[in-house]
């Protein structure tokens, strides 16, 4: 049986994402709606964050072990909250503390 390439699984996982959260979120593309105004910000970030790492997610896994980039995914909160704090100043909640010690115990369980 052939394979799926990284990038058509990611498009087709997206599709169906949007294909079934539209009926939910339709008010979105109403030009009186907010976000609506800052529809190219709001596409660009959905590009480059949502879709390109998914790509490289799946790419990475031509290359390496599912364990291991399961455990990089894991870290992700952990490493986020990092990069807030660091470059943007931003001090973590204590909701987000939270998520942040759940995904480590979950890496430190794998």
């Amino acid at each position: 049986m052939g394979s799926i390439s990284p990038i058509t699984l990611s498009a087709v996982r997206l599709g169906l994402a949007a294909l079934l959260l539209l009926p939910l979120g339709w008010c979105v593309f109403m030009p009186s709606s907010a976000l609506w105004l800052s529809k190219k910000r709001f596409l660009l970030l959905g590009l480059f964050g949502v879709c390109s790492y998914n790509v490289l997610l799946y790419l990475a896994l031509q290359t390496s072990t599912v364990i291991n980039v399961t455990l990089i995914g894991a870290s992700m909160p952990i490493w986020m909250l990092f990069i807030g704090g660091v470059f943007y100043q931003v001090k973590p909640s204590l909701l987000q503390m939270i998520g942040a010690i759940v995904s480590l115990l979950g890496v430190g369980i794998v």
